[in-house]
């Protein structure tokens, strides 16, 4: 299903990663085609494990986009609910409820996606990749995209 891509750059990380804010002026996502490239080759993927990867990340793109916009659009709802001149109560509380069933089609989402990209890679190389991101994290400082210690982190 649809939903079963639309989570590859929220759940997996750089090595699978979406274009997003760093793309800019040759941030942390720059050379991410080669950088999947080199997670590829180091788990040995097949050609076609390569295509089914790229043909799932490329599919959940506008996915992903759609269901943090509506996440998005819940916040500000509640927001300017909860901010009006008079409250209605039962109004933000609705709201309430659509920002956590956007919340919840998000989540969603991300889990059908990680349940996809394990059925491409398989138990052993879905593994591998999973130690590969503790090596990323650790180099990092703890965050994927954060202040590692080759970044002077923290």
């Amino acid at each position: 299903s649809s939903l079963q891509a639309a989570a590859l750059t929220a759940s997996a990380g750089p090595e699978w990663g979406n274009k997003g804010k760093g793309d800019r002026e040759g941030g942390p996502w720059r050379d991410r085609e080669a950088r999947m490239e080199r997670v590829a080759d180091e788990l040995q993927l097949t050609q076609e494990q390569r295509e089914q990867l790229k043909a799932l990340r490329e599919q959940g793109r506008e996915e992903m986009r759609v269901l943090h916009e509506a996440m998005r659009e819940a916040r500000e709802t509640t927001a300017a609910l909860i901010e009006a001149e008079v409250v209605d109560r039962d109004a933000v509380m609705k709201s309430v409820v659509a920002e956590g069933a956007a919340y919840l089609a998000l989540s969603k989402a991300r889990a059908e996606h990680q349940i996809a990209r394990r059925e491409i890679l398989g138990p052993e190389k879905s593994a591998q990749l999973g130690d590969m991101r503790s090596r990323w994290m650790d180099d990092r400082g703890g965050h994927p995209m954060g202040r590692g210690k080759s970044k002077g982190g923290y």
